[in-house]
């Protein structure tokens, strides 16, 4: 919730609630109930979703950047792109951060394997976009 604050403030680039809508704990498809820990939503006109969010209280594992593309995944096969923009196709992901107290070197190795590989969406092929955030980064402090 410190970590919505901040993107919705001066500092954050997300704070244009015109454009954007800031979800915590986020069902990312209607039928398995898995939520991400925060989904920056587009209000209208996108078909892409800029920003999905794993938050980890103290060190990051591997097993939290599977999670991410996990969601990424739900994301891209199960949410369709709103109607207002007249396509059929699904929502894609512009970005997605694993922001914890520390990274293990596991995670840091796994995220730059996980930035190399192509998944296909709607007709074309991409490639992750994934980053790795210390709290500190944000100024908060998870404790």
């Amino acid at each position: 919730d410190e970590l919505q604050t901040y993107l919705q403030g001066p500092a954050g680039k997300f704070g244009d609630k015109k454009k954007f809508q800031i979800h915590t704990k986020q069902p990312v498809d209607a039928t398995s109930h898995i939520e991400a820990d925060l989904i920056v939503m587009p209000k209208k006109g996108s078909s892409s979703i800029p920003l999905v969010v794993e938050c980890k209280r103290d060190e990051s594992r591997p097993l939290d950047a599977y999670q991410l593309v996990m969601y990424w995944h739900a994301i891209t096969n199960c949410i369709k792109a709103s109607k207002a923009i007249k396509t059929n196709d699904f929502y894609d992901v512009d970005e997605g951060w694993v922001v914890a107290l520390k990274h293990s070197a596991g995670i840091q190795n796994l995220v730059k394997r996980l930035n190399d590989t192509e998944y296909a969406i709607n007709g074309k092929v991409k490639k992750f976009n994934i980053k790795l955030f210390k709290w500190s980064d944000f100024g908060i402090s998870p404790k």
